[in-house]
């Protein structure tokens, strides 16, 4: 088994261009290789950024939205603790007037009896004037009592 004549003269440079050949695919595949490794790494820093960044990165964000979150707890607690105050002296207000209410209501009731019992007696007297009278007494010793 032997080469043709053209290859065994010629050896070397079908194996160089050869060589060449693998070495131009290869060196295509190293520079697109590059490429993407680059873009990867503009964008890895992009995100590193947007992750780390002081002002506006989201671990700054986390911070400030953890914090956030604590002032409103806290001031949710004052807030119920307030509406809990005020509930507290509403409600004794409540009571207390509760009970003023009720008594106004029984002197309302009582001057509406003497008020009935003074309207349901005729004026006594024989004239104008003597009824006139009668009626003024009679509410003067009412309204004293």
């Amino acid at each position: 088994m032997t080469l043709p004549s053209f290859f065994t003269g010629h050896l070397w440079k079908v194996a160089t261009a050869g060589a060449g050949l693998v070495c131009l695919v290869l060196s295509a595949f190293l520079m697109s290789s590059y490429f993407e490794n680059r873009d990867l790494m503009k964008q890895r820093t992009a995100l590193q950024h947007s992750i780390t960044d002081p002002k506006t990165g989201y671990v700054a964000r986390l911070a400030q939205a953890t914090t956030n979150v604590a002032t409103l707890k806290h001031e949710v607690e004052v807030q119920n603790a307030a509406y809990e105050k005020l509930s507290a002296e509403s409600k004794a207000l409540l009571a207390t007037k509760t009970a003023e209410l009720a008594k106004a209501q029984a002197a309302t009731r009582s001057m509406q009896l003497r008020l009935n019992g003074f309207l349901a007696t005729k004026p006594q007297g024989a004239t104008l004037e003597d009824r006139v009278r009668d009626i003024d007494a009679r509410g003067m010793a009412e309204m004293v009592q």
